[in-house]
């Protein structure tokens, strides 16, 4: 599969969607720690990526060389907007399962950012031929991520209460999949 691929947003501008490398570090560190801060539909918040350069670095080039795992970058205008992998073990046993994190800076969504880092994360599991499964877990409450996933072929399985707590709040998360074959 073509690592690099170019998708035209609802706005008109051009998406370009590549693999990320151990050179990326800085950038993807500062990505994460402001996008943390723009949403409470992700896992993490404003600057709790506590990883160093370093750490990451060696993250991403541990990535290249995996055959069933990937880290992708969404970039418009040379800005990095989207930030979105599909991890999975090495295990036998649980290298055909993969997860899926998908995050957008708020100043992109609503244009299709989403759809197409999706869209991208499945053609690349398929061509792969390792993934079988793909998992996700989303807030109960997102319901405009469970649409997109939905539109997707995955099918709910699952509810995990008091999955997140923000600001001493429990929120439900919906586990979601999808079969590759």
């Amino acid at each position: 599969m073509n690592l690099q691929k170019e998708y035209k947003m609802r706005n008109g501008q051009v998406l370009q969607i590549s693999k990320a490398n151990p050179d990326d570090a800085i950038r993807v560190i500062k990505y994460l720690n402001q996008v943390g801060g723009e949403s409470d539909n992700l896992t993490f918040g404003e600057n709790e990526f506590s990883k160093t350069v370093e750490q990451e670095q060696e993250f991403l080039s541990d990535l290249q060389k995996s055959n069933n795992s990937i880290l992708i970058l969404g970039i418009i205008d040379n800005r990095l907007i989207s930030v979105a992998n599909l991890s999975a073990s090495s295990k036998s046993r649980l290298n055909h399962l993969g997860e899926i994190g998908i995050s957008v800076r708020k100043s992109a969504w609503n244009i299709g950012v989403g759809n197409a880092m999706m869209e991208y994360l499945i053609a690349w599991a398929k061509a792969n031929q390792i993934i079988r499964k793909i998992n996700l877990s989303v807030r109960t409450d997102n319901q405009h991520a469970i649409e997109l996933y939905q539109r997707f072929g995955f099918v709910k399985e699952g509810l995990m209460t008091r999955a997140m707590q923000i600001n001493g709040q429990f929120y439900d998360t919906l586990e979601m999949g999808l079969e590759i074959d």
